[in-house]
């Protein structure tokens, strides 16, 4: 696999915080990107999880990826 980044949709809840950690596990890659709705949750799923996996960079975004931005 040449691009080592992984998009978690739904990653701040408890569900996609399991994903991400079995994705850090068994695959290792370079980039995690934790995509929810709200910035707060997401902030504390980055955290909880870089304090975890260190050698993977975790990045988070938020919004409502089914709502245009204009509305």
């Amino acid at each position: 696999m040449d691009d080592r980044t992984f998009l978690v949709l739904g990653g701040a809840g408890l569900v996609g915080i399991q994903v991400a950690n079995r994705i850090a596990a068994d695959v290792g890659p370079d980039r995690i990107v934790i995509a929810s709705r709200r910035e707060s949750t997401v902030a504390a799923a980055v955290e909880r999880l870089s304090q975890r996996w260190a050698a993977t960079e975790i990045v988070g975004e938020w919004g409502d990826v089914f709502l245009r931005e204009e509305y």
